[in-house]
């Protein structure tokens, strides 16, 4: 799905600084920045139900628009889904990337798993990355990073909070909800959750709290991704949680425009 304003905005000449792409099974969002500091962004939803092998299609399809020809110096993919789990670095093993992950989702024998490190916090998320759209992109570009969003999403959070404080943070985006329990560097809690309205955003949110005995009527929330004070669930959130903000500039892209936090 392409906007009326980006099919009649001129396409830059210069070369691309860093492609940034994140990659969900219901949709598709592209971030370029340019070394004049310019950027472009850009949503392609997806019909449900597609498997990765349908996603690479889509993908490659919206690639070979004029505007992706550039050369780039850098590209980063990003895999949103809630198949991932956390573990603390003093007790990870690459040779056990599977027995981590089986306990959390359900992962095949022909299953590909990857891990992403975080070292100012000491832990280590292990996922499963799309083998075929990997291929796609080191054939396509040669070397490049691929992570997961909720080691982005820390790694964003901290960036931006500094202080020892307790927060909930809340990311909405592609019908999910990824919250995040941190105090400074110390992660409480990161999960997932598959959401269909503001029912199940609201659920999802007080049973966090509730099952780290925090309080919503002195915990802050942050929000960040689909939301704004305009919407309903800003106005949910707000009907709990009285101590809410929604982080600066984190409707669009939030983030693949947090890919640089994690370096």
């Amino acid at each position: 799905m392409t906007h009326p304003q980006e099919r009649t905005k001129e396409v830059p000449t210069e070369n691309i600084k860093r492609l940034s792409v994140q990659i969900s099974l219901t949709g598709l969002s592209f971030l370029l920045e340019y070394p004049s500091g310019d950027t472009w962004t850009h949503r392609h939803e997806l019909p449900s139900g597609l498997h990765p092998g349908d996603v690479l299609t889509e993908l490659q399809q919206i690639l070979t628009q004029d505007r992706f020809q550039s050369k780039t110096q850098e590209v980063v993919v990003v895999y949103h889904h809630p198949t991932f789990t956390f573990v603390p670095e003093a007790l990870f093993d690459p040779n056990n990337l599977a027995d981590y992950l089986k306990f959390n989702a359900k992962i095949l024998a022909q299953d590909y798993l990857d891990y992403d490190v975080s070292k100012s916090r000491g832990m280590v998320n292990v996922y499963i990355p799309y083998t075929n759209i990997n291929n796609f992109f080191f054939d396509r570009y040669g070397d490049f990073t691929f992570l997961h969003s909720a080691t982005v999403y820390l790694a964003a959070l901290e960036a931006q909070h500094t202080s020892a404080t307790t927060q909930v943070a809340a990311h909405l985006e592609d019908n999910s909800l990824l919250i995040a329990v941190t105090s400074g560097k110390k992660v409480h809690l990161i999960n997932a959750f598959a959401i269909s309205g503001t029912e199940d955003f609201a659920y999802y949110l007080l049973f966090t709290m509730e099952q780290l005995g925090l309080d919503p009527k002195e915990i802050p929330l942050m929000l960040s991704g689909n939301i704004d004070e305009q919407d309903e669930y800003f106005a949910l959130g707000y009907r709990y949680v009285k101590d809410i903000n929604i982080l600066k500039d984190s409707q669009n892209a939030f983030l693949l425009k947090n890919v640089a936090a994690c370096e």
